[in-house]
């Protein structure tokens, strides 16, 4: 498993969060019992996944008839506790927590369909995007942002949204995070249940702090890992503790950044943990040493750890339940209730007026109605999809007019400074490096720099803005400079190089119709010079220049970008040249790709690409070109190069290609693909189409396809004819 799994499955098991099914806690019932009995309180550490033995402890003490008067929790334990204090038996969250989809819950992917496509474009050509601070890169708070874990966590509370003192919870219930500033242990008692619970479970590097009022806040662990003190401040007078931390490694263990850096925060567990134990009046710690913190496929197990060492202390259980009072279980109900709720109004949190507008449009909010909590849970999606903001989250809170609620969305918004950086190698144009310099003012205009090194030189920059009206409407200007090789074959033997360099300027007006579909036009001018020489030459040392108008449509519904399942994804492209002193030129094409699938493993894949080109003084870079096996975007040339199984890049061109493509994909593994594919294509410099089928060249190709961490890799033999021979390509990183 590589590092960065391991670290996200570590996140992952920090928190525990529930189903999707709405309960509405009600009062506990009263304790059978003297009114002058003790008040016991349960104190849950944090430990990860171990933390799951806390539901084993909590089934015991529910079997024995011992009242939890108060509970408290620090990182799992406070998730745990606070969904316990809610209303949630133990029965009920081992079912929970056996439902969760983990990788999905703490990925920090957006999922594709909801991004902007022009922006989804964007951002897929990078590797890492850093944040940008007083012009010097930085390290982003956390790996993973936590946005999927909010959501959750704002959803499972929703029945105690209104509920703003911890306290007044059918079980008193307050957890413990840790202020970034100051490294003190924070007790956790008012406010949002569900901010209160994410700010707990924030573990350092992994997770980004969450900021609640005026302070920030990690995982509780680092200072208080075993709330003992937190639940005598509540008013418990007895209390049960369950600790499942990890004692300090052997050195000769200590193999990783990792286990360094877990060693490192241990100390001051440690620490604090030994004083926590002396406020215990019972303590129970279950033999969960053979598991992992990561270790959440092991559900089962670790909660029978938990039930085992509570069993363990059965005679101490049943002294302390007849010293407090017996009551019957199950003491909280939870009954389901409707998973809908009337909104009313709309509170945007402390935002600027254009982001917002921004927020606003995202939600789609359009007068009192009736939602349900999935319906919720896609509106914050959407707006958190435009990616201007760190966290979104919301809360319902009830109003007086007309007996609805007020939805409440707060919205933390993301340094909008930016570095994007890019990486990619490809058999022909070997190495390459991309860095984009990002920059947003109000969330509203944008300034990009971007530099690509390698074969390809290109260096560009561009200002947009939106237009008010109407709304998705945004206007661009942009300049850059480009130096690309174009091959040139002769008798399908690469016979030289022109060097193509083109500098470029032009104004677009593009209005999106959908996430998936952009419709644009420009017009500009650009001075290109083909060079031929070898050796250092000037930029544009015999300069040509014309004037351009492109209209254009793009529409993309791929479900991923590398290896997509499903979906369509259409570019319609016309545009118009000339200069001064030549006869205008024009080039229009049509590039479909789509996938269909058949199983959830197997998909069809099919390509149709029709272009011509007309004019006598149609410039070299202007021209067609196929070939390579997969498709070349950069600068000017972009989509005017196709991929062509079974040949090399630009071995065809010309001004008219007609082409199809058919095969299938096959996903081995979760990371694994591989794609069979055959194509045929005729292209011709001349003005006209083909229906003959012997004008058309045939290739095919099989891939061997991986996500990997430096982005998709993809290995493919290919060849004109079944016999060979065959060509290798390789490409790995996103294409940029």
């Amino acid at each position: 498993m590589n590092r960065l799994r391991i670290l996200c499955l570590l996140a992952a098991t920090q928190v525990f969060l529930a189903s999707f099914v709405l309960v509405m806690p009600v009062e506990a019932q009263p304790v059978e019992g003297d009114d002058e009995s003790p008040v016991l309180g349960v104190a849950l550490s944090g430990g990860g996944a171990k933390g799951f033995a806390h539901i084993g402890v909590l089934k015991v003490l529910e079997q024995v008839g011992l009242p939890v008067d108060v509970v408290t929790g620090t990182s799992m334990g406070s998730v745990v506790g606070g969904l316990y204090a809610m209303g949630y038996t133990a029965e009920m969250l081992e079912a929970i927590a056996s439902a969760q989809d983990w990788d999905g819950m703490f990925s920090s992917a957006v999922p594709r369909r909801l991004q902007p496509v022009e922006q989804r474009v964007r951002e897929e050509r990078f590797l890492l995007s850093l944040p940008l601070r007083e012009g010097r890169p930085g390290l982003p708070a956390g790996l993973i942002p936590g946005q999927r874990i909010a959501m959750s966590l704002a959803r499972i509370t929703l029945p105690a949204h209104e509920t703003r003192d911890f306290t007044k919870l059918p079980v008193p219930f307050a957890c413990v995070a840790t202020d970034i500033e100051t490294g003190d242990g924070v007790r956790l008692d008012q406010g949002s249940l569900a901010d209160a619970i994410h700010a707990s479970i924030a573990i350092p590097t992994v997770f980004s702090p969450v900021k609640i009022g005026e302070r920030t806040y990690i995982d509780g662990g680092v200072a208080r890992n075993l709330p003992a003190e937190d639940a005598r401040a509540l008013g418990a007078d007895l209390v049960l503790c369950v600790d499942v931390s990890s004692p300090l490694e052997k050195a000769d263990s200590l193999n990783s950044l990792v286990d360094i850096m877990q060693q490192a925060v241990g100390y001051r567990i440690k620490e604090s943990t030994v004083r926590q134990r002396q406020l215990c009046d019972v303590l129970i710690r279950p033999d969960v040493m053979d598991y992992e913190v990561f270790d959440f496929d092991k559900l089962d197990e670790i909660i029978a750890q938990g039930e085992d060492a509570a069993r363990a202390l059965m005679p101490r259980l049943n002294a302390l339940a007849d010293s407090v009072g017996r009551v019957r279980y199950p003491r909280l109900t939870s009954p389901p209730l409707e998973d809908s709720v009337f909104v009313s109004y709309v509170l945007i949190e402390e935002l600027d007026a254009g982001l917002e507008r921004q927020v606003e449009a995202a939600l789609g909010f359009e007068g009192p109605r009736w939602f349900t909590a999935s319906e919720l849970e896609a509106a914050i999606e959407r707006v958190y999809s435009r990616q201007v903001f760190e966290h979104v989250t919301y809360r319902i809170e009830g109003a007086e007019q007309n007996g609805g609620t007020t939805l409440v969305v707060r919205a933390d918004e993301r340094i909008q400074q930016r570095l994007g950086i890019g990486i990619r190698y490809d058999s022909r144009y070997q190495a390459a490096v991309l860095l984009d310099a990002t920059a947003r003012a109000l969330g509203r205009k944008t300034l990009a720099v971007h530099f690509r090194l390698g074969e390809v030189l290109q260096l560009g920059g561009a200002l947009g803005w939106p237009v008010r009206a109407p709304s998705q409407m945004r206007l661009r200007f942009q300049v850059q400079a480009t130096r690309a090789p174009i091959d040139v074959f002769e008798d399908d033997v690469r016979t030289s190089s022109v060097r193509t360099e083109v500098l470029e300027a032009n104004a677009r007006a593009g209005i999106a119709v959908s996430n998936a579909m952009v419709i644009s036009l420009s017009a500009g001018g650009e001075l290109f010079n083909l060079n031929r020489s070898v050796g250092v030459t000037s930029f544009l040392d015999e300069a040509r220049g014309v004037l351009t108008g492109t209209a254009r449509l793009y529409l993309d519904t791929f479900d991923q970008s590398a290896f997509p399942h499903r979906g369509h994804r259409l570019t319609l492209t016309s545009g118009l040249g000339g200069s001064f002193d030549d006869k205008p030129f024009s080039h229009h094409h049509l590039d479909w790709q789509a996938r269909w699938p058949l199983t959830n493993r197997v998909a069809l894949i099919g390509r149709l690409i029709v272009a011509q080109a007309y004019g006598d003084a149609l410039p070299l870079h202007y021209r067609f070109y196929a070939g390579g096996s997969f498709d070349h975007h950069y600068g000017t040339f972009s989509e005017r190069h196709f991929a062509l199984q079974g040949f090399e890049v630009h071995q065809l061109g010309g001004r008219s290609v007609q082409a199809a493509g058919f095969g299938a994909q096959y996903r081995v593994g979760r990371d694994v693909f591989l794609m069979a594919r055959w194509n045929a294509a005729y292209v011709s410099n001349e003005d006209r189409w083909s229906l003959d089928p012997d004008a058309y060249r045939h290739g095919l190709g099989l891939t061997v396809g991986v996500e990997t961490l430096v982005g998709p890799l993809e290995i493919t033999f290919m060849s004109r004819s079944v016999d060979g021979p065959y060509d290798l390509q390789v490409n790995v990183g996103h294409t940029f």
